[in-house]
């Protein structure tokens, strides 16, 4: 039987996407469902229905237009840069901040890996041709016309060293937190190394940021070329090196044990510097991602805080993804200290 939501959206789709069939697809934490229509006389369609009110307060704290920043690519973005993304076919709003969207199935032609996927060289290559194509594209749109109002912030606009080091001891100083996070406050170079990153990543241009991969939200032609992204409610502006390091091919994860790293940053900047009209070096590049990683794991610190407060109060363990995404969290910071 359908939720009466489901059903609000159904009755306000156009006859042509009355269905005959609703499979579910991704139920999740992010407040968002997503179901396959299948249509009577047309191609399958994807439904994603999003509910602002629903999302965990720690999640979306940093991201103050969520409700509309997905409809906001895809009318106001997506057609300047030209990026291989689904089709946006209908778009409505419901009570509260709720919306929905409905889009092209890219399946139709693709791909999508399945969580915990190991890449192969190949697919990074895919995938990093078309993050270069948004980077550059975007960096050069917004040095002409500026950032978007509605984008999610710079995390460089929003970093403190003293609020960064706060975050960390509060970590330190709970119970189930302390024994990953006090070596690290304890550190004799934390304070430099806050203030080192605060005064960091100020001379290189901001450029749209996806901050969301992961592999259900990634579509692999299956004819080869550029892959398709989507699932863009947490984009930002910031320098691209964050979003490098949000793909994680440079790090030693298990699922990217089979990617040649250099080879995959030297085509993803190889095709950067096509779109965005100048040349970054490896060598260059790697001079400054070490600062952005970092601060992309101190933009991480306050939603942690959160998420400890929440679980101590409702006595709850805060969740596996948590707990994995914390102890990766740590690891950085810890290996940059010792």
């Amino acid at each position: 039987m359908q939720d009466l939501l489901l059903q609000t959206v159904l009755e306000k789709l156009p006859e042509t996407l009355h269905t005959l069939n609703i499979e579910p697809i991704t139920i999740g934490q992010s407040g968002s469902r997503v179901y396959r229509l299948r249509p009577k006389n047309a191609q399958a369609v994807v439904l994603k229905i999003t509910e602002p009110q629903v999302m965990p307060e720690y999640l979306t704290a940093g991201y103050p237009h969520i409700a509309d920043t997905e409809y906001n690519f895809y009318t106001q973005l997506a057609p300047r840069l030209g990026l291989p993304c689904p089709k946006l076919i209908e778009y409505g709003r419901l009570a509260g901040k709720a919306s929905f969207l409905v889009l092209e199935d890219v399946t139709l032609n693709s791909y999508i890996p399945p969580e915990g996927h190991m890449w192969s060289t190949a697919e990074m290559i895919s995938i990093v041709t078309t993050y270069a194509q948004m980077h550059g594209r975007a960096q050069r749109l917004f040095s002409q016309h500026g950032v978007p109002t509605w984008l999610n912030p710079d995390p460089r606009l929003i970093y403190s060293a003293e609020k960064t080091e706060g975050y960390l001891r509060a970590l330190a100083q709970n119970s189930w937190t302390k024994d990953t996070a006090s070596p690290i406050v304890l550190s004799a170079g934390l304070k430099q190394l806050l203030l080192e990153l605060q005064n960091s990543l100020g001379n290189l241009p901001p450029t749209l940021l996806y901050n969301d991969f992961y592999p259900p939200n990634v579509a692999l032609s299956k004819a080869g070329g550029s892959a398709v992204l989507f699932d863009y409610q947490l984009i930002s502006s910031g320098p691209h090196h964050i979003d490098i390091s949000n793909i994680g091919f440079l790090r030693s994860d298990k699922t990217f044990c089979q990617v040649d790293g250099e080879a995959v940053l030297a085509h993803y900047l190889h095709i950067l510097s096509r779109q965005a009209g100048e040349v970054t070096s490896p060598l260059m590049f790697l001079s400054d991602y070490r600062h952005a990683n970092l601060l992309a794991w101190a933009d991480y610190l306050p939603r942690f805080v959160r998420a400890m407060h929440r679980s101590n109060a409702k006595n709850e363990h805060w969740g596996q993804w948590m707990d994995d995404m914390f102890a990766k969290c740590m690891q950085v910071w810890a290996r940059e200290l010792s």
